[in-house]
C-alpha cells in the first residue's frame, strides 16, 4: 500500500461524504423555506381577508 495513496484517498472519501451532507441540508432547508412561505402566504391571506368580512 502507497501511503501517499491512502492520504489522498481519505480527505476524498471525507468531501465526498461532506458534499453529500450538504446537497442533504440543502434540500431540507428549501423544504422547510417553502413550507414557511406556505404558512406566511396563508396567514397574511386570512389577515388581509378578515377585514373585508
Amino acid at each position: 500500500m502507497n501511503p501517499f495513496n491512502l492520504c489522498c484517498d481519505v480527505p476524498l472519501g471525507f468531501e465526498n461524504h461532506l458534499i453529500v451532507k450538504d446537497r442533504q441540508l440543502s434540500a431540507s432547508s428549501s423544504m422547510t423555506s417553502s413550507l414557511e412561505r406556505n404558512a406566511l402566504g396563508s396567514s397574511r391571506s386570512t389577515t388581509e381577508a378578515s377585514p373585508i368580512s
